[in-house]
């Protein structure tokens, strides 16, 4: 076992190279490499989260989660979010004082986790520990490990506990960044998704295939044998689970991999019974209100500045935006200064284009 000499070392070390990593896949890559010098563990999986909602979307990083397929990585998310009674959720950690836990230590049976049951029993993991990765309260992302034999100790987990922040700071920091990986051009059109009561696809456009593959490379692993990616899979267990509750309703924003923002509105049907009977899912490049909310949050913006940054991005000039808040045209560009400072621009063009990544539709 390591001294807490060598454990502070390593645990610099980690700091320092996700601090030099181009864009969040980097991140995650040099968080999974560094955490294996910090924990014992037999498989990880990284996951970005939506801030606004704290959904999981993407990018997503895995090392040796062999065997899962599409209908394992279905009832995982369903268990997330339909299933109730269970330890360690990650909506639960959200709003926990501590971000972290281990599944046996937080249950006295695990046999008495559904997750542990009908998920880690079938891939052979003995132990889970999870953590959600807050800055300021608001999740950037999720980290999963498992291990095969032992449980994971209560120094594991409080290591783990204490890199939530600065995990999450670097994610944040990179939120407003293009990932860095080759390209692939989001499509203008809006696609849709139609979903069966048990989340499989019934129907999908082509557009909506090539929104996909605009935010996940088909080809790298992470999908395994299902149709769709992993955050679309959520966000329908997500809305389903919603509209057994009254709602019917959910969203979500992914970055794609040319930088720009989409957004995935999921809404549930209901047959003339009144029970739910498909879920649809569209898919279309968010427009610069949907983005700012993720902006306040990387570039800590004031309310104020959140909506001069609004907009701007609908293209109003300075009198325009003094007229509509009520301000004088000086104030606005005291706040228009301010902005180009935090988001490191000299330029409306280049603050549109910081914070929407379309300058194109909006100059």
């Amino acid at each position: 076992m390591a001294t807490a000499v060598e454990v502070g070392r390593r645990r610099r070390d980690l700091l320092r190279r996700i601090a030099k990593a181009p864009d969040t896949d980097g991140v995650f890559r040099e968080a999974a490499r560094s955490l294996r010098r910090l924990v014992d563990f037999d498989a990880i999986a990284l996951v970005g989260t939506d801030p606004t909602s704290g959904l999981p979307t993407c990018p997503i990083h895995t090392e040796g989660v062999e065997g899962m397929t599409a209908a394992l990585c279905s009832d995982h998310w369903e268990r997330e979010f339909v299933v109730t009674a269970d330890v360690a959720r990650f909506r639960d950690l959200y709003r926990a004082e501590n971000p972290a836990a281990s599944l046996r230590a937080s249950v006295d049976d695990p046999s008495q986790s559904p997750r542990f049951a009908a998920f880690l029993r079938r891939l052979d993991f003995y132990d889970e520990l999870r953590v959600v990765c807050r800055a300021n309260d608001v999740p950037w992302a999720l980290i999963t490990m498992w291990r095969r034999q032992g449980e994971f100790s209560e120094r594991d987990v409080d290591l783990m506990a204490s890199l939530s922040a600065p995990v999450a700071e670097q994610v944040r920091a990179r939120a407003m960044v293009a990932r860095a990986n080759e390209k692939a051009a989001a499509p203008d059109s809006p696609g849709v998704v139609v979903q069966g009561p048990d989340g499989k696809v019934q129907a999908i456009t082509q557009q909506a295939r090539e929104l996909i593959e605009a935010v996940d490379d088909p080809d790298d692993g992470e999908r395994g044998d299902s149709d769709l990616p992993f955050w679309l899979v959520a966000l329908g267990h997500e809305v389903r689970s919603r509209a057994r509750l009254g709602g019917a309703a959910e969203r979500v924003r992914v970055r794609a991999r040319d930088g720009s923002w989409l957004m995935c509105h999921a809404s549930v049907l209901f047959g003339p019974d009144g029970r739910p009977t498909q879920t649809v899912i569209v898919i279309e490049r968010a427009r610069p209100g949907e983005v700012v909310p993720i902006a306040v949050e990387a570039y800590d913006l004031t309310e104020r500045e959140r909506q001069i940054a609004a907009l701007i991005g609908r293209g109003l000039d300075t009198g325009a935006i003094a007229d509509r808040l009520y301000l004088s045209t000086h104030t606005v560009r005291d706040h228009v200064k301010a902005l180009l400072a935090k988001v490191g621009v000299s330029s409306r063009a280049e603050l549109v284009a910081a914070l929407f990544a379309e300058v194109s539709d909006y100059i």
